[in-house]
């Protein structure tokens, strides 16, 4: 699927750019993904919900790097010991109603503010990053969602569909709207 191929392009870039960096943006952790368990430990992963701005493409120790935005259209999972290292699993019992109803919404803001600072580093990345050799791999799982996905295609040098995870007039429709292709062409896909 989607992370076995991600991970033989991270394989494939680290042999041919072996100093570069990879950085790993997701809301899934990849600990937990057995694709990338030989070469996780060249990946920077970045800590999605801990962001405080976007990420500035402009730093110098991201020039010349891959970055793999996977999963980031899901939305992000958290925990309450994600809001505050004190928040132990008995700390979280020993909350009140009212405080963990106040803690939830705190979680919910976080998550989407993470979500918010990812969005907004993509754009930067896409529409900047070629100055500083900076590739992209953005991986949505939601064809029409109208979070910017124009942008991204407009802005790619490729697009994989993976046909098994989307209904065929679903795909057919993204193949004629988002690609340009004509339907017979769609349909012969």
């Amino acid at each position: 699927g989607k992370s076995y191929q991600i991970a033989a392009l991270c394989r494939r870039y680290l042999q041919l750019f072996p100093e570069n960096l990879i950085a790993y943006a997701s809301a899934n952790p990849i600990a937990n993904d057995v694709n990338y368990e030989d070469i996780k430990d060249k990946i920077k992963i970045v800590d999605v919900l801990n962001l405080e701005s976007q990420i500035d493409f402009q730093e110098e120790q991201y020039r010349n790097s891959l970055w793999i935005f996977d999963d980031c259209d899901s939305g992000f999972a958290a925990s309450m010991e994600d809001l505050d290292t004190r928040m132990t699993k008995e700390e979280v019992e020993k909350l009140t109603v009212t405080e963990k109803q106040k803690a939830l919404r705190m979680l919910k803001q976080k998550c989407e503010i993470a979500t918010t600072w990812i969005n907004k580093s993509i754009k930067s990345f896409m529409m900047n990053g070629r100055k500083m050799s900076q590739s992209l791999c953005i991986v949505s799982h939601k064809p029409f969602e109208g979070r910017g996905e124009n942008q991204v295609i407009n802005e790619s040098t490729g697009v994989v569909l993976f046909p098994a995870a989307m209904r065929k007039n679903i795909l057919e429709r993204f193949i004629t709207e988002k690609l340009s292709f004509e339907k017979h062409e769609a349909k012969e896909m």
